[in-house]
């Protein structure tokens, strides 16, 4: 299977998704309730080799902890400059 970005927005209640391939087509969107088994299972169907990214918020370290374990690497954006945050996360 090939390589996996799933980019988060991240809501309190909601979260949308869109899993993109490697040459960024879209593969999937998803909308689901924001929790733990949503959150895992929206990223362990797309196999091993799979990246993460959001902004920050306030469910960022909730999202981070409980994504670790699940990908290759899990990246926050800072929504106020626009660029990935200087904590990139990466298991």
């Amino acid at each position: 299977m090939e390589a996996v970005c799933v980019e988060m927005d991240v809501g309190s209640k909601v979260t949308a998704v869109v899993a993109r391939g490697q040459s960024s087509e879209v593969v999937e969107r998803l909308t689901f309730r924001t929790s733990r088994e949503s959150f895992e299972e929206s990223v362990t169907k797309y196999g091993e080799d799979v990246r993460v990214m959001f902004e920050e918020g306030e469910l960022t370290g909730w999202a981070y902890r409980t994504l670790l374990s699940h990908a290759r690497g899990v990246i926050v954006c800072d929504h106020k400059r626009n660029d990935v945050a200087p904590f990139l996360l990466t298991p």
